[in-house]
């Protein structure tokens, strides 16, 4: 696969913080992480409905250059739209568990020490020219278990924002049917269907990888597609990650 991208330096992961040299620029730039969180009381003030904990990446400057501050400010604004995407959405669902609060009987709560409970959590590898973000979204509002969905971005620091995957290559068409073409083939090969049970329409979603699925470089330069429970097959198959190399 041919793709407008470098070599990826290690990941930093669970690091608390990582430097990014910026090509031809004085200074660094670094990504530490940040916490958001939040609890949400009942309207009695007499239980936790729910919280949220969201560790995110911030990006600073290390010298002051007006140039790189730019940068790191949009990198902050776009990781600050998706957090406040998820939300709104969890100030939805936090308006729902009043009102399923409500309606129940004194000591009927069943979530009483933490509530429905948001989270995120993130991995990041990075060049000289792009830092790749993936994002693990987890979520529980009572049942069996909780749902992780994934969700990726892509930053370009020459450029100071963020692009789409189809932005590395100049031709997107071309690039989705060969990831998708690879992935149909990691399955045949390694009887993935019959072994996890997979839908028998598995092929459609495959074929929606670049829009609808995160997309990833992990820290060897391959990208990583992850398709999560639910998608493929039920909610024990697991999450599905297949690796493309370039």
């Amino acid at each position: 696969l041919m793709l407008a991208c470098e070599s990826l330096l290690p990941a930093c992961g669970a690091e608390a913080s990582a430097t990014l040299m910026k090509s031809g620029a004085a200074g660094m730039l670094r990504i530490t992480d940040v916490l958001w969180q939040r609890s949400y009381l009942s309207s009695d003030n007499r239980v936790t409905l729910g919280s949220y904990s969201y560790t995110l990446p911030s990006m600073s400057d290390e010298t002051g250059d007006a140039t790189q501050v730019k940068i790191a400010d949009a990198f902050n604004a776009g990781v600050e739209t998706m957090a406040n995407r998820d939300i709104r959405e969890w100030d939805s669902a936090m308006e729902d568990a009043e009102d399923y609060y409500s309606s129940l009987s004194s000591g009927e709560w069943s979530f009483e020490k933490s509530g429905w409970t948001d989270q995120i959590t993130y991995e990041m590898s990075r060049t000289d020219g792009l830092v790749s973000l993936r994002y693990a979204h987890y979520s529980y509002a009572g049942g069996a278990h909780g749902y992780t969905d994934y969700t990726s971005q892509l930053f370009d620091l020459q450029e100071g924002k963020f692009i789409t995957l189809a932005a590395l290559t100049e031709d997107a068409g071309t690039l989705e049917e060969t990831v998708a073409e690879e992935i149909l083939r990691q399955i045949d090969e390694n009887h993935l269907a019959v072994s996890y049970g997979y839908w028998s329409d598995y092929a459609t979603y495959v074929d929606q990888w670049m829009d609808a699925y995160s997309a990833y470089f992990n820290e060897n330069g391959a990208l990583e597609v992850i398709f999560p429970a639910y998608e493929l097959a039920s909610y024990a198959a697991g999450t599905q990650t297949f690796t493309v190399s370039q």
